[in-house]
């Protein structure tokens, strides 16, 4: 793992966005420099977008 992304995970479930500082994702997908905002909403970095996404929708790396 590159040290440069941060804290990684990969996406378990799809997530499409519902607000527009959230990001979209599919199943193995990879969310990286994500900051653990508080126990249920992450942000991270995935396919380009940088957002807002549910925490138990992805497993840390």
């Amino acid at each position: 793992l590159d040290p440069a992304l941060g804290l990684t995970a990969i996406a378990i479930y799809d997530y499409q966005k519902n607000d527009d500082d959230e990001i979209s994702f599919e199943p193995d997908d990879i969310i990286t420099n994500i900051e653990q905002i508080d126990a249920g909403w992450w942000r991270g970095i995935c396919n380009g977008q940088y957002g807002l996404f549910p925490a138990n929708y992805v497993e840390l790396r």
